[in-house]
This record gives C-alpha cells, sequence and structure tokens, in this order.
C-alpha cells in the first residue's frame, strides 16, 4: 500500500512537470509567434515609409551582415539575439525606426560603440538595435572651433582627424573604440579636463530624435529641458542622438608637462594619504593639473596594456596660450614633497598627440602596419592612419568588467590599513585601479547646471577586470567585491554614469543624485508613452513587453 503511494505521487510530481514543461513551451512559442508579427508589423511599416530593405538586418533574411553587426566581444554577458539590427544613415531613417518600433511594440536599442559595460548596447531577443555606425562623420569648423560628429565616430576616429586637419583636440576620454553617442552624454572625463571640462560641458549643440520620431535641436535657447537632460543622462535614456556639435582647442599650441611616479603596491596607504593632500596643493596652486593613479599588481605583464607594474601617478600639466598661459614650474617644485622615495620619476614633454596615443587604450585583434622608414613621424602617421581605420568587429574578444565611485574626504594612511591588505591581494594581469581627479573645470561648473551631479568630489575610484581567460572570472570577481566592502567609508553614494553597473540597486540616485527628480519630469514630457525603456533608463510611464 505505501509502495502504491509512493507511485502515486510520483505519477503527479512527473505529471505537473510535463505540464509545467508543456506550459512554458506553449508560452514561447506563443511569444515567437507574437514577436514575429510585431516584426512584420515593423517590416511593412519600414517598407511603407521608404527605408531601403538592406537596412534592417535580421538572421532570416541576412544571416552574414547579421552575424558581423551582432558581434559582442565582452563574453562576461550571455548572448544576445535581437530581432533585427537596424542601420541608420540619416535623421530621417532615426526617426522611422521610432515610429515603427512605437507602432509594433518593440523595444528599440542605441548601439554606437557597443561599449556599455553593463551590456546595454546588446539589447535583448526581443528587441531591435539602431547601430550607428553608419553615422559616423567627423565636420570641422575651424571658423567657429568646433567639430561635428555622429554617434557612429569613434574616439580613435576623432583624434586621428581633427589633429590631420589643423592639429585640433576635443576633451575625449582615453579608449579608442568607445564612440561618441554613449561617451558624449555620460559626461566624458579624459586627460585634458582638468583644464577644458567634462565632453558635455564642451558640447555646444546636440541633435536628437525623441521617443515620439520629431528630429529636434538642444542647445543654449531650443529645447533647454532636453539640453540640460542629454549632458549627463548617460543610460538613462532620454533621446537618440544623432549628432553633437564640440568646443574645439588648438591642441597643437599645447605645451604638456607630464610626470610618472612609480611605487610598489606596499607603499599605497602613503600613496593614498599623500594624494588627497596633494589636491589640496594642487587646488590652491595649480587646478588645471590632471592627477592619475594606476595600480595593478606588482608583478603585471600584459603588452597589450603596458601599464607600470605596481603603482604608477601621472601628472599632466597643460600650458594653453589662451586659457592657462602658466609654466609647469611651480608644479614640478611642488610635488616631490608630497610623492618622496619613489622607485622611479620620469618627466617628459610630449607633443598633445604623442600624448594621446602613448596613453589611448586600444583593444583590437590587429596593429598599425610599421612604417618604412621608420622615424618618428612615419610611426606617428601610421599610428593616425589606423585610428581612423577602427571598427567594432576588430575588438578583442575578452570577459570585461568595471565598477566605480566617487570620493568627497580626505582620507589619512591610518583610514587604508584594511585597504592596503586588499590591494596587495590583486589578482595578477587581469584586475586594476584607476584614480582620476576631479578637479579644475570639472569642479568649478556647478552641480545642477547640467545633469551631470558629480562636481563635488576629489577622485573618481575605477575598478576594472580584463582577461582573455573564463578562468580568470571568479577570482576577479571575488577579490572586486572585497575592494568594494573594504573601501566603503570612502564611498561618497555616487558612480560614474558611463561605468553602468548592473548590480547596483540604487543606480538612479548614484547616477543622478538631486537632479534625479527634474530627469523624470524631463523624460516624462518628451517620452509620454514610456516608449524609451531599458535596464537603466529613467523611470516614466512603460508599455509592458511580452519579452
Amino acid at each position: 500500500m505505501c509502495n502504491m503511494k509512493l507511485h502515486l505521487f510520483d505519477y503527479f510530481i512527473t505529471f505537473f512537470i510535463v505540464l509545467s514543461i508543456f506550459g512554458k513551451i506553449t508560452s514561447a512559442f506563443e511569444n515567437s509567434r507574437y514577436h514575429r508579427s510585431q516584426y512584420e508589423l515593423y517590416k511593412k511599416c519600414m517598407k511603407n515609409k521608404g527605408i531601403p530593405t538592406w537596412k534592417v538586418v535580421d538572421s532570416a533574411t541576412n544571416a552574414t551582415f547579421y552575424r558581423i553587426y551582432n558581434y559582442q566581444w565582452n563574453k562576461i554577458f550571455e548572448p544576445v539575439s535581437p530581432v533585427a539590427i537596424f542601420v541608420p544613415s540619416s535623421v530621417s531613417d532615426v526617426q522611422a525606426t521610432v515610429k515603427c518600433g512605437f507602432k509594433a511594440n518593440i523595444q528599440l536599442v542605441p548601439n554606437s560603440g557597443s561599449h556599455s559595460y553593463a551590456g546595454l548596447s546588446l539589447g535583448t531577443n526581443c528587441s531591435i538595435i539602431v547601430d550607428f555606425r553608419l553615422m559616423k562623420s567627423i565636420d570641422i569648423n575651424e571658423r567657429e572651433e568646433s567639430v561635428t560628429v555622429g554617434p557612429g565616430a569613434f574616439v580613435g576616429h576623432v583624434n586621428a582627424k581633427l589633429w590631420k586637419n589643423g592639429g585640433w583636440g576635443i576633451v575625449l576620454g582615453n579608449c579608442m573604440t568607445v564612440a561618441m553617442g554613449g561617451h558624449a552624454i555620460g559626461g566624458g572625463l579624459g586627460y585634458f579636463s582638468a583644464l577644458y571640462g567634462l565632453v558635455i560641458d564642451n558640447i555646444l549643440e546636440m541633435e536628437l530624435v525623441d521617443a515620439q520620431g520629431n528630429a529636434l535641436t538642444a542647445n543654449p535657447t531650443e529645447n533647454t529641458d532636453l539640453w540640460w537632460a542629454m549632458r549627463g543622462v548617460g543610460p538613462g535614456y532620454i533621446g537618440l542622438v544623432t549628432s553633437i556639435k564640440i568646443k574645439m582647442f588648438k591642441a597643437k599650441d599645447l605645451k604638456l608637462t607630464f610626470t610618472q611616479i612609480r611605487y610598489p603596491l606596499k607603499e599605497f596607504k602613503n600613496v593614498m594619504g599623500n594624494f588627497t593632500n596633494w589636491l589640496d596643493w594642487v587646488k590652491e596652486n595649480d587646478p588645471t593639473v590632471q592627477s592619475v593613479i594606476f595600480m595593478v599588481n606588482d608583478k603585471y605583464n600584459v603588452p597589450s596594456q603596458p601599464l607600470w607594474p605596481g603603482i604608477e601617478i601621472q601628472l599632466l600639466h597643460m600650458q594653453d596660450p589662451k586659457l592657462q598661459p602658466k609654466s609647469s614650474e611651480k608644479v614640478l617644485k611642488g610635488y616631490p614633497k608630497f610623492f618622496p622615495n619613489a622607485v622611479e620619476t620620469i618627466t617628459r614633454n610630449p607633443s598633445y598627440i604623442e600624448f594621446v596615443i602613448a596613453t589611448g587604450y586600444t583593444p583590437v585583434t590587429t596593429q598599425p602596419i610599421q612604417p618604412t622608414p621608420q622615424t618618428p613621424m612615419s610611426v606617428l602617421r601610421s599610428k593616425l592612419d589606423f585610428l581612423e581605420t577602427l571598427t567594432k568587429e576588430i575588438a578583442v574578444t575578452r570577459y570585461f568588467f568595471a565598477r566605480s565611485f566617487f570620493v568627497n574626504k580626505h582620507l589619512c594612511s591610518e583610514q587604508l590599513t584594511e585597504v592596503q591588505n586588499v590591494v596587495s591581494e590583486i589578482p595578477n594581469n587581469t584586475n586594476g585601479i584607476m584614480i582620476t581627479s576631479e578637479q579644475g573645470t570639472v569642479a568649478a561648473i556647478r552641480s545642477n547646471s547640467t545633469s551631470y551631479v558629480h562636481r563635488n568630489s576629489l577622485f573618481n575610484v575605477r575598478l576594472f577586470f580584463e582577461s582573455l581567460k573564463v578562468d580568470d572570472v571568479a577570482a576577479g570577481r571575488k577579490w572586486l567585491k572585497k575592494f568594494m566592502k573594504s573601501t566603503k567609508f570612502m564611498d561618497s553614494g555616487e558612480t560614474y554614469q558611463n561605468y553602468p553597473d548592473l548590480e547596483l540597486k540604487d543606480y538612479l540616485w548614484r547616477y543622478y543624485g538631486r537632479n534625479l527628480k527634474k530627469l523624470i519630469e524631463i523624460k516624462r514630457h518628451s517620452d509620454p508613452r514610456g516608449y524609451f525603456d531599458s535596464k537603466m533608463s529613467i523611470p516614466t510611464t512603460r508599455r509592458h513587453s511580452r519579452c
């Protein structure tokens, strides 16, 4: 009798498991059929608007280009197979995809350079990617001292073209494969930010398409609410940027003084304690000095990313005859008392473009062709030519993740004992720390002048993991979490939105702080139907998807 009851129980369990599986299969089939019908509606709408069929790429009709366009270099995320990939070449194309996407109830995901650290630009299995690879124009206006760039232009493309056409420059980050569409609207910090500010501080005008398919201009006199919001919104997803006009500076006229000060990791406590005192000195004496620290294992050796093993402090003094005519003499006399007894100290005076290339990071599978004969000028020209050829598809396939937080208080070495212990355990050749000062022009702008709120910080701490091997991931994550736990006392409660982090529960506040309320109001006004929606978008009335 007992056995009979057990058998009956087993039958019931089996029945419910089968029923559950059948239900899931049925649900998946219904969803698949629903998404196919949505996509057919989208394609019909796009055809009616005169969009060429080759611009809408899916796996069924164009498997080769779908595979190319859907290249996902960061293996830390599960592979995604979006419904389709749309490659616009004009503003009207972007307007069409927004209107048709809304009509078909398919989510659109912008992808400029495919560099979102949270994988946001990869989309989902039921979204359409708006891939801006064809919108990468770089138009220089020397009379206005401005450049207008498309969202698909890479940092490397912009650096190369500006220098080749008159020795110009703009504030940019140092990763050459990041595209302007995402880089520019999340802040955009670079080595030249202490003097010139962030990328968003140099934007003169922006063109965008809103969630209703309207093509808009945002500047100090037109659509001023969007002008405020788009300069700092980052992953908040308020509009699809179609072009950005940015103020240039005469890079070839700059006189740079670049100092590198090196220590072993065991000096972490002393270095960090002295670093905050150094930032005080800089603020009082020459706030246009950019101060950066890189930290990796003492045995670090990765040829593709040549960082000094241990700790390297980098000090960049910028002398611009228009804005900052002071020489670096005071800085060169000032820093030794803050950073004594270094293993090595090197000071150079590179040209602007030599510095940009030397500090630039270009994680790609191919390298510049070595010129013949090899001279300093021919090598430089070869590297610039190479930067102009960068594409998404030559990015190195790897495992990558990053986190960040801002620090707005002074540190003393006694506070850093636990952190010192964690730093000494940093996994070799995979994990690293980058610390960047947030002073000078960055701090001179009020925190509510744009939606970028992080104006009152001493420095930003960025943690990164990068490896070709999946076996390194677990140890890298474990160490990163341990570091974050040990540095909670330093964390100001803010995170750089260009380092989006899916593990943050309070990400909206950490990205936008007291500017969040105004951002929500602007989003609800510009997107009343809640169509522009993603994992980290500004909250509003959301449409429910069956994905």
